[in-house]
């Protein structure tokens, strides 16, 4: 199951397979992942999963508004802070500016 989400159901999708519904990480809400059905991303880095409307919305890094959960995540899950892009601003996907994995 992927990271910082719980699996809430399993609807059928437009396909007629079975989905799995999650929670965003950030906003709570609700989206799918199954058969040509995909609403969200599930980050690695950070071990959570996210919406696509917050994955869209913070394009050029994770705002302050949701810094200080994801921070509170980190320390939870052990795992390192990485390097802030330009903006000062944790990086989406977790890459550090320089093309590395933090």
């Amino acid at each position: 199951m992927p990271w910082g989400s719980k699996l809430l159901s399993r609807p059928m999708s437009q396909s007629g397979k079975h989905a799995m519904v999650f929670n965003c990480f950030f906003c709570g809400g609700r989206f799918q992942f199954g058969p040509s059905l995909c609403d969200g991303k599930h980050i690695k880095r950070y071990k959570i999963s996210v919406c696509s409307a917050c994955w869209s919305s913070n394009w050029d890094g994770w705002s302050p508004r949701v810094e200080e959960r994801l921070l509170a995540h980190l320390v939870t899950e052990e795992l390192p802070v990485p390097e802030r892009n330009e903006k000062g601003w944790l990086p989406r996907d977790g890459q550090a500016p320089n093309g590395t994995r933090g």
